[in-house]
């Protein structure tokens, strides 16, 4: 029973803490584009995304794209007194775009993390009443609901409404990591695929070849890198890859392990190889190296997005088992054929060798980038070898290798540089400062990296100013930008004389081009492109703000648009009302009047008649219809019309007519008097009720009654309604309701296992219950000697038990000392209860005699139970040595 009650009281307690009283609440669903922008302010983790994007579509940059779908919802919550809560909960819907690479979708990777925003609330009348600063947070936070903005009940009114304005959705630095993590094993997955059916192919071919001893130990390194690449493969398990595995790899790889080790066994058989030509140890060296050889002609004809699982044939090295089971291999053919033992360290140092010697030869060619990767297999292939150590040699060509590839990539830079390439050149220049990073190689800093920035600036100008001269202002403005980016993240690197003037130059071009557009547009009466330039001209002129300063143009333009919608919206509002259309003539007015407010267009005779044969009748059909309502019994929907009237007297500056006035004046007073009669009785009723329910005890009955009674106060302040009854009301049983906050808390606190602050919460409730004599109440306190006896949680009894022994109330802990006997402890289990209980009872009889009828105390205290045996040994040593 006790542990229905802890079950019920810690679903009330959550309810009570994590509910909030909603005041409204609104769904909503929208969407974001990501493409590529080449602006300087483009989000450059975006720019990523979508290059990854086109890179694996085959695509163009700027012609790929995808859109985010999300939904969200917008609640106000009533949090506690004088204060609203917006909570948002948004949800990521699908993607769609250039989302799917072959069979997998990539919808669940391109959520963004985070996304900036503003909240703004808005009136009846559309007015904004509150709005928030740009606010920037994790999605991941939104998708279970975050508080964005708070602001006073005050401000709240029937018919509000809240708004969010997304400003940017934006991928981060982990979003990005992890989609390209999931984008290259989905590449390597394919790759494997294509691999594994090579494999296929070369295994089949090789069981029916006759093969010489190195032909076959080709096959067989080739074979078993590759193994050793598609195990790898199986193993990596990310988000999507290998799903349902649509290329059958797991089948497919399953088949090759079979196939390569049993031609391993068919190659040792009587007769299938041939006799071996030459030294065994050079030919068989030599078949290393063309494996290799063969291995860089797949990857140089393979797909661009498999390359990099391919190469790993080409640099991976060969595991120890891998070695040695290509040992056994060969030793098997030298004792078939009467060659004696194969050495291992012999062949392991002749094929270093011949790998030093092919790297040597891709040096001289200038090839340095596979002399690398030629050298780096052979030093892990010695690091994986305990029949050899890797060469001093080989290490110091590795390094001569990896200093020639820097140069090589500087080489390249200079020869970009020669040719006007600046892009190409940063991006090898990039491509080689993190090479050198990787390895530490020092010698790239005295190329001059600096003197190669500076050249590449310079280019970049000059071609900015080049195309300032054909009047390219917008690949003026890129080519600026990327000098002033090498300016600001390149140490050395200075702008010339001619950048500021020339990038002004770029930046009035391009403006001037966007105002003539607008200008063009509006001539034309497409208001709609006008409207789009216009919004582009400010966006332009707010980034590059140092450049252009004036914004006398834009706001002309602004006003001529603005001249001819209004002329446009008069003759629709005419024609409207010629149709005998009165709320379409209406509506179109009401965007007349506020083009004519905001830029203060010039007076109108068709104006002025439109206000006097479609507003003015109008609004008097509103007041009309508001009476209506009024006489119904419906003074809220009389109110909502008198405040709707309001909003257009005042667009129409009609507000001060006599005609207008009165009747809002009248409408709302009225409207007032009914509305708040009947809800100052209600109120009142709210109130009575809480009070009632709080003299019963019923107190979570009572919470929802307050809730709506302070509803009331806040949504209708005008009718003079005051939370000091309420708050009357609720302080009188205020030590009750404190009582069963407390008890409640501290009831859950046990049963989550925290019986230190449970317990003492618990006291303390106990305190309070007897200090303001509650029982008087009908509440039935649970104290904690209480809820220890009634309860089945070992723990809690026994921790009891410890409690009332350490503060010396040793009545009490033998009560609940019995309680543990009758619920199945054993007396060794309770063996330091019983030790510390016998010495503190013998204490306390000693105290009240000298010389206490042991026999009668023991029979009182333990019924003579075999149980208490060490609590009577204890109790009896303490009482005879005292």
């Amino acid at each position: 029973m006790l542990r229905i009650l802890f079950s019920v009281s810690i679903i009330l307690l959550l309810l009570n803490n994590l509910s909030a009283q909603e005041v409204y609440s609104v769904k909503k669903e929208g969407a974001w584009e990501f493409g590529y922008s080449p602006l300087a302010n483009s989000n450059r983790i975006n720019n990523q995304i979508v290059n990854q994007l086109a890179l694996v579509h085959k695509k163009i940059i700027e012609k790929t794209s995808f859109t985010f779908h999300y939904n969200f919802q917008l609640a106000l919550e009533y949090i506690h007194d004088g204060q609203l809560d917006v909570n948002m909960v948004l949800n990521p819907d699908i993607c769609k775009g250039d989302v799917h690479i072959r069979d997998f979708n990539l919808s669940e990777l391109l959520v963004p993390g985070k996304c900036q925003f503003r909240t703004i609330m808005y009136n009846v009348f559309g007015e904004p009443v509150f709005e928030t600063p740009f606010l920037e947070m994790q999605i991941a936070n939104l998708k279970s609901g975050a508080v964005i903005a708070s602001f006073p009940d005050s401000l709240w009114n029937d018919g509000n409404r809240l708004h969010v304005d997304f400003i940017s959705f934006n991928f981060t630095e982990v979003d990005y990591r992890l989609f390209e993590f999931e984008l290259n094993s989905i590449m390597n997955y394919y790759a494997a695929v294509s691999l594994s059916d090579t494999l296929e192919r070369r295994v089949r071919k090789a069981r029916v070849s006759a093969m010489s001893p190195s032909e076959a130990f080709g096959a067989v390194v080739f074979n078993s890198k590759s193994m050793r690449l598609l195990d790898d493969a199986l193993q990596t398990k990310t988000l999507l890859t290998p799903g349902r595995d649509p290329g059958q790899l797991f089948n497919t790889v399953s088949v090759n392990r079979f196939m390569t080790s049993e031609l391993k066994g068919h190659l040792l058989s009587q007769d299938i190889l041939k006799a071996n030509l030459g030294n065994v140890y050079l030919s068989l060296a030599d078949a290393y190296i063309a494996t290799l050889q063969d291995v860089l002609k797949i990857t140089q004809n393979i797909d661009h997005q498999s390359i990099p699982f391919y190469y790993r044939l080409f640099s991976n090295c060969l595991s120890l088992s891998q070695i040695n089971a290509m040992g056994k291999l060969l030793n098997g053919y030298a004792t078939k054929y009467n060659h004696g033992r194969v050495d291992l360290r012999l062949i392991s140092l002749r094929i270093l060798q011949a790998l030093e010697d092919y790297a040597t030869e891709l040096m001289a060619d200038g090839r340095f980038a596979e002399a690398v990767d030629v050298l780096s297999s052979g030093e892990k292939f010695a690091l994986a070898n305990p029949a050899v150590f890797v060469p001093e040699s080989l290490t110091e060509m590795l390094r001569q290798a990896r200093s020639g590839l820097t140069f090589s990539y500087t080489s390249v830079v200079q020869k970009a540089l020669a040719k006007k390439l600046p892009d190409l050149a940063h991006k090898y220049m990039d491509e080689a400062e993190q090479y050198a990073e990787k390895y530490k190689i020092a010698e790239l800093q005295s190329t001059g990296l600096s003197a190669l920035y500076q050249q590449m600036a310079d280019q970049h100008i000059a071609k900015a100013n080049a195309s300032l001269m054909k009047k390219d202002y917008r690949d003026a403005i890129a080519e600026f930008e990327k000098a002033y980016q090498l300016h600001k993240n390149k140490t050395g690197v200075t702008l010339n004389s001619t950048f500021n003037s020339g990038l002004r130059k770029a930046v009035d071009g391009a403006m001037a081009e966007i105002l003539t557009n607008a200008g063009k547009s509006i001539r034309s009466g497409d208001d709609k492109a006008a409207t789009d330039f216009i919004t582009e001209a400010i966006s332009f002129s707010e980034f590059y703000s140092n450049y252009y300063p004036d914004h006398q143009s834009i706001d002309s333009l602004k006003a001529e648009l603005a001249e001819l919608q209004y002329s446009r919206l008069l003759n629709a509002a005419f024609s409207a009302k010629r149709d005998f259309h009165a709320e379409e003539a209406m509506h179109y007015m009401k965007q007349a009047a506020g083009l004519r407010s905001n830029f203060a267009l010039r007076p109108s005779e068709i104006y002025d008649t439109l206000l006097v044969k479609v507003v003015i009748p109008q609004l008097n059909a509103l007041y009309s219809k508001g009476r209506l309502r009024l006489w119904a019994g419906k003074p809220e929907e009389a109110l909502t019309i008198a405040g709707e009237v309001d909003y257009l007297a005042g667009i129409f500056e009609l507000s001060s007519e006599p005609s207008i006035s009165d009747q809002q004046k009248e409408l709302i007073k009225q409207a007032e008097a009914s509305l708040c009669s009947r809800l100052k009785g209600e109120f009142e009723s709210l109130v009575n009720e809480v009070d009632d329910l709080l003299s019963k005890n019923r107190f979570e009955a009572a919470e929802p009654v307050i809730a709506e009674a302070r509803e009331l106060i806040f949504h209708r302040p005008f009718c003079g309604l005051s939370a000091g009854r309420l708050n009357e009301v609720i302080g009188k049983h205020r030590h009750a309701i404190s009582w069963n906050k407390m008890q409640k808390e501290s009831l859950l606190l046990i049963e989550l296992g925290n019986y230190t602050e449970g317990i003492s919460g618990l006291q303390k409730a106990e305190a309070v219950f007897n200090h303001y004599r509650l029982d008087t109440l009908g509440l039935m306190n649970t104290g904690f000697l209480d809820l220890a006896m009634k309860t089945d949680q070992l723990p809690l009894i026994q921790y009891s038990t410890d409690y009332y022994i350490g503060h010396n109330l040793p009545d009490k802990a033998l009560v609940l000392l019995d309680r543990m006997r009758l619920a199945g402890v054993s007396a060794e289990q309770a063996k330091a209860q019983q030790e510390s209980l016998g010495r503190v009872m013998a204490m306390s009889d000693l105290v009240k005699t000298d010389d206490p009828d042991t026999k009668i105390l023991l029979r009182n205290y333990t019924g003579g139970n075999k149980w208490y045996r060490l609590f009577t040994e204890v109790y009896l040593y303490h009482i005879q040595n005292r």
